[in-house]
């Protein structure tokens, strides 16, 4: 709170299964799963994401980069998990170069959003190819 750091550690209850000894912990509704966030955390951490850069969140959190970067990494794959591809009506293919020298990486993008869709490593045709079949997966008239 405030200045000071706070750490918080909560563990659900034990169980054990009678029948096959399988021991579980009783889920706790404000986190996710095994994250090492909690739920409003990790929508603060967003917020500020989106007004400046993962390594200024970091340094104002007083926390590490990588983690400000693994929660919100988290959150770009849950919101882009149920894109629909059939509503895409203008598509922008590009490739850049990522490092000097021969490294690149080809990009799909839907023109209407600028929502990127699809990254990832080269800049020949075989780098589009995963794209295409999800593409065809959702009956995208190409």
């Amino acid at each position: 709170m405030g200045f000071k750091a706070q750490v918080i550690m909560v563990h659900g209850q034990l169980q054990v299964c009678f029948h096959c000894g399988a021991r579980l912990r009783e889920p706790i509704p404000f986190a996710d799963g095994k994250s090492r966030c909690l739920r409003a955390l990790g929508r603060f951490i967003v917020d500020l994401c989106g007004m400046t850069t993962i390594k200024r969140v970091a340094e104002h959190l007083k926390v590490s980069w990588d983690f400000v970067k693994d929660v919100f990494k988290a959150h770009l794959k849950q919101r882009n998990k149920h894109r629909r591809l059939s509503q895409v009506r203008y598509l922008a293919v590009d490739e850049f170069a990522t490092h000097k020298g021969h490294k690149y990486m080809t990009t799909a993008m839907d023109l209407e959003t600028g929502e990127i869709l699809f990254a990832h490593e080269g800049k020949d045709a075989a780098a589009l190819i995963p794209f295409l079949q999800r593409l065809k997966r959702a009956k995208v008239p190409l």
